[in-house]
Parts: structure tokens; sequence; C-alpha cells
């Protein structure tokens, strides 16, 4: 097969591999609301809108930004739902890394193919990582898009017309879909500066650089916030939401770690790769020098800003890749392709690792079961129309869609984007609050969706002017007492924390459960009825395992998962599974369901299992560690005849007051190979059969 072949096959493989990466579980809460605000464009015909979802104390008017993404979103998901939505995304996904692919070759045609697949590798986390439901996914197609008709507009003189329009274009479609459309202007300025300081010298003006430079400019600023969007630009990447969203933090050294990383060590690696090109070549790049420079920019505000600041790397990765592997081969020849075929496929498939186990399983189509509380929408729908619904900031999006306005919502994930910083701090102090009832009185909140195992749940149970009304899967449902609709109160069943019945399993919790059966959909109905049959002994439903399976799709995995999926696996006798939940549960310091596994697992003869949760537990609680799991886990060591683990830990259980802790120390008063500690563990134990 010819070298020219061979580029066109990797081509449609690189393509390809995007399009499938693309293929996975939809789990941003964002969804909804670009849903929900396209839905309003269409019905608008505009792209400032009536707000469609959230209170009216947030303000009635709305400018969509990313108005052209939600139109489209929404035209997809009406008519044709996820999978709709999905073809767009793998669409997306294969244009991206085939245009990564054609940057890397396009800046540098004379480079081989085995820097070009080095350079691939490392930048695929890039090319992939923020493939999603987002407006980013198209944002970073056009930011490539750029790269490429610049490159043309440098070498092309007798096309610039065309290319300028063409990149005008671009700058108009960027400003219609996503905040970054400003960042196509330095782009442009990068690549015509050298033109613009020549004719400067000469004392004349590049009218054709000047007009293109002008002509992006005003088109990334014809958005719906119009010139308001650099302020709207900084004041996202500035305000309080940096200091509370992960993904929004300036990047930190631990985000740079090869261990525990993936972006940001390929960020490094690719800045580093083209710098040390161009030294050892002795030459200057400046167009892409510059590009670098605004990606280190660029990745420097935010975690979100290494991927797009990657790809601004990938002209000046793929000369400098070019240069050093021209230098390499001549020296060392088919060994040097094999070594870089070999890291190249290492990296690829750590980044696979990396990318199945963050954003997969890929192949899955469709928002994760259970991970919306889509039972609670009959309900909030027999509320007066216009009633104001406090909600969790990952569910609000969805109700507020699926009720299309018939209640509006007060917490909503796009709180740190569109509203100013006081409400987004007021939507995490709301569910924090010890008495939350002045700022559900201030929004006239006449019902709440909360998560069962929230400290907001729990106060809205205690007070009386609260009742719960539904438990709608890992959600209840409360509205305010002397609310005609809604539904009776739950009296038998509890709507917050692990347990899921008050007191016992009695005849009213049995029809209060199948009260709510009725009220649910098929999959929030067998996550009810299988936490109610855990707690009261009755038999599970087979059909939850494979549930819960497809609920762990969610990333990150909701809290209520894994204690649940332990439970079931424990009552099903797959003690190995419930295992690494239980070990997973007690490395957070949730303990609850290590009660349940410690007699499965010694019944079955497997003791020394326990080792792992219980030293997970002692780990991470430290000096909080309950005296009852230091006492199981000094046995346990003591079982695996570890002397001195089991002294440690037994010796700290009996200052802490328990006396399972002394037959253990007693065992160590015999076994201890050092007098002294065998003569501590005797007293200890003394004190404690004495006290």
């Amino acid at each position: 097969m010819s070298e020219q072949s061979t580029r066109r096959l990797l081509g449609w493989i690189v393509g390809v591999l995007g399009a499938l990466s693309a293929i996975k579980p939809m789990r941003e809460s964002d969804l909804f609301w670009h849903l929900a605000l396209g839905r309003a464009v269409l019905r608008a015909g505009r792209r400032v809108v009536p707000e469609p979802m959230s209170v009216a104390a947030l303000g009635d008017i709305r400018a969509v930004p990313e108005w052209l993404w939600d139109l489209a979103c929404y035209g997809l998901w009406n008519h044709g739902g996820a999978l709709s939505l999905t073809l767009l995304l793998a669409l997306l996904g294969g244009l991206i890394t085939t245009q990564g692919w054609r940057v890397l070759r396009g800046h540098d045609p004379a480079v081989s193919l085995p820097p070009s697949a080095l350079t691939f590798a490392l930048a695929l986390p890039a090319l992939v990582g923020r493939v999603r439901e987002r407006p980013e996914v198209v944002a970073l197609a056009l930011l490539l898009a750029s790269l490429l008709l610049l490159r043309r507009w440098g070498a092309s003189p007798e096309h610039r017309p065309r290319t300028g329009l063409a990149l005008v274009a671009v700058g108009l479609l960027w400003a219609q879909v996503h905040g970054t459309a400003p960042l196509i202007a330095p782009m442009v300025l990068v690549s015509v500066a050298p033109s613009l300081l020549a004719h400067l010298r000469r004392r004349s003006l590049d009218r054709a650089s000047l007009a293109l430079l002008s002509g992006v400019t005003v088109a990334c600023l014809t958005g719906a916030q119009g010139p308001g969007a650099l302020l709207a630009l900084r004041a996202h990447s500035r305000g309080d939401a940096v200091a509370h969203l992960a993904d929004m933090h300036r990047p930190l050294w631990e985000s740079f770690d090869p261990t525990a990383a993936v972006m940001g060590p390929a960020f490094v690696a690719l800045l580093l790769l083209g710098l040390g090109g161009m030294l050892h070549a002795g030459r200057c790049w400046p167009r892409r020098l510059g590009w670098a420079a605004l990606g280190c920019l660029l990745a420097s505000t935010a975690v979100r800003g290494l991927a797009p600041g990657a790809l601004l790397l990938l002209p000046l990765a793929a000369s400098g890749a070019s240069a050093l592997w021209t230098s390499l081969h001549a020296r060392s020849g088919r060994r040097a392709t094999v070594a870089l075929a070999a890291l190249s496929l290492s990296l690829l498939a750590r980044g696979a690792v990396w990318f199945e186990s963050r954003q997969g399983p890929v192949g899955e189509i469709g928002v994760p079961a259970l991970s919306q509380p889509m039972g609670a929408v009959p309900t909030l729908r027999s509320l007066p129309a216009g009633s104001a619904v406090f909600a969790s900031m990952d569910a609000s999006a969805a109700l507020g869609f699926a009720l299309d306005g018939r209640v509006r919502t007060l917490v909503d994930s796009r709180t740190p984007m569109h509203f100013d910083d006081l409400q987004f701090a007021m939507s995490r102090d709301l569910q924090r609050a010890v008495d939350p009832s002045a700022g559900l009185q201030r929004y006239g909140v006449r019902a709440a969706v909360v998560e069962r195992d929230s400290a907001l749940c729990a106060w809205l149970d205690g007070d009386a002017r609260w009742r719960p009304v539904q438990l709608a899967g890992a959600w209840s449902v409360f509205v305010r007492e002397g609310e005609a609709s809604g539904g009776p109160r739950i009296m038998a069943l509890s709507p917050c924390g692990p347990r899921w019945v008050r007191a016992q399993c009695s005849p009213e919790a049995s029809a209060e459960l199948t009260a709510q059966l009725t009220r649910l959909p098929r999959d929030e109905a067998l996550m009810v009825r299988a936490s109610v049959a855990l707690a009261c002994g009755a038999p599970l439903d087979p059909a939850i395992s494979p549930l819960l399976s497809a609920a762990a799709a969610t990333r990150p995995l909701p809290s209520w998962l894994r204690p649940l999926r332990a439970r079931v696996a424990i009552r099903q006798g797959r003690l190995d599974e419930a295992l690494e939940d239980v070990t997973a549960l007690c490395a957070e310091g949730r303990l609850d369901a290590l009660a349940e596994l410690a007699p499965a697992l010694q019944r079955a003869g497997r003791t020394a299992a326990l080792r792992a949760p219980l030293a997970a537990a002692a780990e991470v609680m430290d000096d909080a560690t309950p005296a009852g799991v230091r006492a199981d886990l000094a046995s346990v060591l003591a079982t695996l005849g570890d002397v001195e683990g089991a002294r440690f830990h037994a010796t700290r259980a009996a200052a802490l007051g328990s006396e399972r802790a002394a037959p253990v120390l007693r065992w160590v008063a015999r076994r201890h190979p050092d007098a002294r500690a065998r003569a501590d563990a005797d007293a200890w134990a003394r004190s404690l059969s004495e006290r």
C-alpha cells in the first residue's frame, strides 16, 4: 500500500474513532435546559425569549446565547429522541478527529506517518474528551476549521477572497452556538500579524488582512448578546462559579499529574514536543508559536480550557514532531519507527481506558436509567399553574423541560451562566441551610424535589409545614401542608435516608407502597419496590440487577447507587460484587452497608475479606473511626496473623471503650514478640474487663 493510500485509510480510521467515541450515555443535565431554550426560541421566533422555566424572581426575559445549538437539539430530540441527537454527536465527533488529523498533516505535509501518529495519540483526549451534548462540541469543530482555513489563507494567496469569506462564516456560526466565538479574532490576528508588520515597515497597509480581521471580529459579536458577549464571557470565567465548579477551576498541579489525569499531561506533552522540535531545528515558526501561546493562555483560565488549548498546539506540535523525527530516524532507522509505533499504541490504549472509565460505556445511547426524577412529573403537574418548585440543580432542568412551563423551577444548572453570582450562591445555600424556610418563603416555593439522602430532605421531613407525598426513586417530593394538590402525606414509608420504612413493615406500609408504585414509571417503581423489599426482608424482583447496572452509566455514580447495589448483591449472594461496592463506600466514610456485608461473609467463611473495607474506613476516617470498626479490623488482622496491626487497632478500640477489643488484646498478649507490647495488651484487656 502506498503512503498516500495509508494516509487516506488512517484519515477514515480516525474519523470512525471519533464518531464511535460520541456514542455513549447522555449524562449532561444541561441537555434539558438546552432543549427547553430551543423550544422557547422556536415558539418565539427570536433569540430573546420569555424565560421558559425558572421562577419569576430570577428574570422573565432571557437572551439565548447558544440559540442555534439549542434549536438544533430540540428539533432532533422532538423528531427522534436520544438517537437523533446521538447521531449528530457522532457526526461532530468524526468531524473533529478528521479535522485534527488534517491539521496535523496539513501544517507540515512533509511529515512522515510515525510522528503524525504519535502527535495524534497525544492529542486524542483533547479531540474526543469534550465531545458531549453541549455546544462546546461545535466550538471545537469550528476552532479546527479555523486553523485549516488560516493555513489556506497563508499558503494560497489566490484563494484569499473565498477563504476570507469562509472564515467570516465560521465566526458567524460560532457566535450563534457558543460563547467562545471571540477566540477566532486573536487566532486571525496571530495569523496575519507577520504580514501586517511587514507592510507597516514598508509604510503600506495590508488591506486584505485588515478586512479579514475586521470581518471576523464583527462576525464573532453577532450572537444573541451582541458585544455584551465579551462581558458575559469575562463574568463567566471570573465569577463565583469558578470557585465551585471543578470544570471551571484554574488548572492545578494535579491537573498535570500523568498518574491521575490525561488531558493535562497530553497538553504538556504536545507543548514540549512542539517547542523541542523548534529548538532542535534552530528555527522560529511565528504563527504556530502564536497559536500555541494563545492555547496556553486559554488553558490557564480553566480546566475546561485544556482541550481547546491543546488543539491550538497542534500546528506547532506537528512541525516539532517532524523536526525531531528527521534527526531520530536518520540515526536509528527502523528501530525508531518500531519504538514510535509502540509508544503511539500505548498512548492510544491508555486514552481508551481513560475514556471508557470516565465517559463510557461506549455504544450505549440515551439518558442513564434513574438519573432524573421523572416520576415526580405527574405530581408536579397537579400543582396550580406557575407554582414555584425547588429542585436539586441536576434535576430541575429535566423537570422544567418535561413540565413545559407548568411549574417554575428555582434551582437550575444554568445558574452560574445566566444569573449573577448571588443567585448561584443562593442555589447552594438553600440546599445546605440549617433552616431554609426563609429562602423557600422568599421564592414562594410550593413543592420541593430533593435527594432522599440530603440534609434538606431530612429538614423537610421534620418540618410540620411540609408533607412528603411521593417517593420518586432517589428523590422525594414534598408539598406545603395545606396544599390541596400533590396527594396525601406518606406516613409509614420513609422519604429520606437509607431506610425506606419509618418503623416497621406494616400493612399500612404495604398499602402506601402500592399507591406509590402506581404513580411511578417502570424504572423508578422497580427501584422503590426493591428498596422497600430490602428493608422488609421481602423477595427481590430479579429485574433490579440489570436496572442498577444501567444506572451505573451515570458519571459520577449517584450517591444512592452503591449502597443499593451492594445490598441487592448481598441478598442475591454475589458477595464479590458487594465487597467491591462496600469497600468503595467505606473509602468515603459511609459504613451503613458494611453491617450487612460482614455477617454474610462470616457465614460464607470469608471473614478475612473484610480487611479491605474496614481498612479503607479506618484510613479515610482516621481519628473519627468508630470503636466498633477498629475492633472488627483488629479481629480480622488477628485472623490473618498480623499481630502488630491487630495490636494497633485493638488498643485504639479499647481506648474508645469497645469491649469487643478484649479478645484480640488477649491474643496479642500471647503472640506479640515484644515483651513490653505483650504487657501493654494484657493491661488493656484487664482494664476493659475490670471497669
